[in-house]
Order: structure tokens, then C-alpha cells, then sequence
């Protein structure tokens, strides 16, 4: 194995009793949050962590599916470790944008953007959704709803609706969650640019 070789390989996984440890506390969690997860509406900061005890089970090894053909567990695996990740992210955004009001959401996605244009290799990101605010509905039942647009393309809009009160997630938090995976898809579309650039000549 040469030099270059060895600086390019994975390191090993996660050794077998270190997983079955790492499992343990997984299942700890669960069994900690257990009867709150069985109310009916648990609270967000518990599902939150309720997914992150997933997620960690995944990582382990612990996929709840133990009927996948043995050439796929290892992608099965990491999937639904980034959909348990997907998940969290979702969650904590709801709960970041709970107190927060429309025009406060948008203040934060805009300094967001101008802090993500010092980080090098990541400016091509900033900016990936830019966000209108239309009027709200007459009635004050309804949440004022939010209209993202993908910069460059104003015939690609997603508007989130107002909904009628109590409403579960505020508009806030929807808007959050949006612009979140608008830039991740930023981040992995620049990655595909990038890379090529990076790659070593063969």
C-alpha cells in the first residue's frame, strides 16, 4: 500500500462491543422518554431527543429492519441515520422558530447568509432561498403565510400556508426549516462542482 493509499483509506468501524454499549444507552433514553412519547401530542423538545436516540441506535448498528439482504445493511444503515439527523433538524427548527415572529425568522436567515459568505467554499450557498412575505389572511385565525422563492427562479415558489389556530409549528419555524434544507441542498449541489476541482489528476 503506498503512501497516498493509506491517507485515503476509511477508518475501521465502530468496534462490535463498543456498538452494543452505545445501543444500551439508546435503549436507556427510549425507556426514559417512553411515557411522554405516549401522550397525545408529546412535547417537541421530547420527540426531539426521542429521534436522537434513533439516530444514535442506527449509527450503532441498530436498524429496526432485520430483513435486509447483507449488501445493502451498510447503506440501509447510514440512511436512516441521515434521515433520523433530517428529522432532528426539523424538529429543532420548530422549536427555534416557536417564539419567534415572521420578520425575526427572516433577520435571522438573512445574517445567516452574510456570515455563511466569510466561510470559504461555502458562499455559493448563501442566498439559496430568498424570502417574501405576503399579506396575511383578514381573518386572525390564520398564521401570515410565507412564500419562499429559490434565488434565480421566480417560478419556483413554496408558499406555507396560514393554518387555522392553535396551530401545532409556528409559521416561523416552518420558514426555518425550509430555508435549512434549501441551503443543505445548496451545500450538497456545490459539493458536486467542487469536487471535481479538488480531484486529484490520475
Amino acid at each position: 500500500m503506498t503512501d497516498l493509499q493509506s491517507t485515503h483509506t476509511e477508518p475501521e468501524g465502530l468496534p462490535a462491543d463498543v456498538a452494543e454499549r452505545v445501543r444500551a444507552l439508546a435503549d436507556q433514553l427510549h425507556d426514559a422518554l417512553r411515557n411522554e412519547m405516549v401522550r397525545e401530542h408529546p412535547a417537541p423538545e421530547v420527540r426531539a431527543l426521542w429521534q436522537a436516540a434513533k439516530m444514535v441506535n442506527a449509527a450503532a448498528g441498530g436498524l429496526d429492519n432485520h430483513v435486509e439482504p447483507e449488501t445493502t445493511v451498510h447503506t440501509s444503515r447510514w440512511v436512516e441515520v441521515a434521515f433520523n439527523a433530517s428529522d432532528i433538524a426539523d424538529t429543532a427548527l420548530r422549536i427555534a422558530g416557536s417564539g419567534m415572529s415572521l420578520a425575526d425568522a427572516r433577520a435571522h436567515v438573512e445574517r445567516a447568509d452574510i456570515n455563511t459568505l466569510d466561510v470559504p467554499f461555502n458562499a455559493a450557498t448563501a442566498f439559496a432561498a430568498r424570502v417574501e412575505l405576503i399579506p396575511a389572511h383578514d381573518g386572525e385565525d390564520y398564521a401570515q403565510p410565507v412564500t419562499v422563492a429559490v434565488t434565480g427562479d421566480p417560478e419556483r415558489t413554496l408558499t406555507v400556508a396560514g393554518e387555522l389556530s392553535p396551530r401545532p409549528y409556528a409559521a416561523a419555524g416552518q420558514l426555518l426549516r425550509v430555508v435549512h434544507h434549501l441551503d443543505r441542498l445548496g451545500a450538497a449541489l456545490g459539493d458536486v462542482v467542487i469536487a471535481p476541482i479538488d480531484k486529484p489528476a490520475t
